[in-house]
């Protein structure tokens, strides 16, 4: 979904970390950094990492924070109920099917990067 977006746009990886890193002193990602995420090599991805991608690379939130096995802000208890209700699944379970009886590692970085 990321790298699909990235390479709509032209942008390599060192692009894309100066479009979504805050002015000094907040958050700053460079070229390894957004390697890593895109490639699956980090353990977990945080909600204001994935809302920065959701909007410098006008991704379908639906899409994007169901990838990262993410919730929203704001998305409460009740919302997860009829989340549940109406067939969705949490991120552990999803885990356990892309991954088949292996250990995931990184469940919410890969599902990312390899969502449609």
């Amino acid at each position: 979904m990321v790298e699909r977006a990235m390479r709509e746009r032209g942008w390599g990886y060192g692009r894309l970390g100066a479009y979504i890193s805050d002015p000094p002193p907040g958050a700053t990602y460079d070229a390894t950094q957004m390697k890593r995420v895109c490639t699956g090599r980090v353990r977990s991805l945080d909600r204001e990492l994935v809302r920065r991608l959701i909007s410098v690379l006008d991704l379908d939130a639906a899409d994007a924070w169901e990838a990262a096995g993410l919730w929203p802000d704001g998305f409460g208890a009740d919302d997860y109920r009829d989340f549940v209700l109406a067939g969705g699944t949490s991120a552990s379970a999803l885990a356990v099917q892309d991954m088949g009886t292996k250990r995931n590692r990184y469940p919410r970085a890969l599902r990312l990067v390899h969502a449609a």
